[in-house]
């Protein structure tokens, strides 16, 4: 026997199909682990206060003659602070934020021997990470944000 199809059952078969497709993408993306993203902060609304104090650090960053330095190299994270700065003079912490699990973001307090701050690469997993670089310099405070991918 012949299954004869018409442009009428194509069009719900085809609607149907489509249906059944999206349903089993969204059920995915909601319920499997590797999908789960969470929220950057889980004290939003207190950040948020703290807010202009962070745009005039940024501002302060951006007049630097000389910017902040982010490399990658055997397994390291080099954050290299300007020439020009007393690397002895330079307090504050670095904080970084996997963008896909909370549990890997950590925070360290900034303490130098040369114009070099190291991160061992053992606490970083490969994948997209925001760092946030605080500091304060001669009683100016200073704020660096930028995206990494590891």
């Amino acid at each position: 026997m012949k299954i004869k199809i018409n442009w009428g059952w194509a069009i719900v078969i085809a609607l149907a199909s489509f249906m059944i497709f999206i349903s089993v993408l969204v059920v995915q993306l909601m319920f499997k682990k590797e999908y789960d993203h969470e929220l950057v902060s889980k004290n939003y609304y207190k950040d948020e206060l703290l807010y202009q104090l962070e745009l005039n650090k940024l501002k302060n960053a951006e007049k630097l003659p000389q910017d902040i330095t982010i490399k990658i190299q055997e397994d390291q994270l080099f954050i290299i602070f300007p020439d020009y700065m007393n690397y002895a003079a330079i307090k504050g912490s670095v904080r970084m934020q996997y963008v896909i699990e909370e549990q890997y973001d950590f925070e360290l307090p900034i303490v130098l021997t040369h114009q070099k701050f190291i991160i061992d690469g053992d606490k970083m997993k490969k994948g997209l990470w925001y760092i946030s670089v605080d500091w304060e310099y001669e009683s100016e405070s200073y704020l660096y944000k930028n995206k990494i991918r590891y």
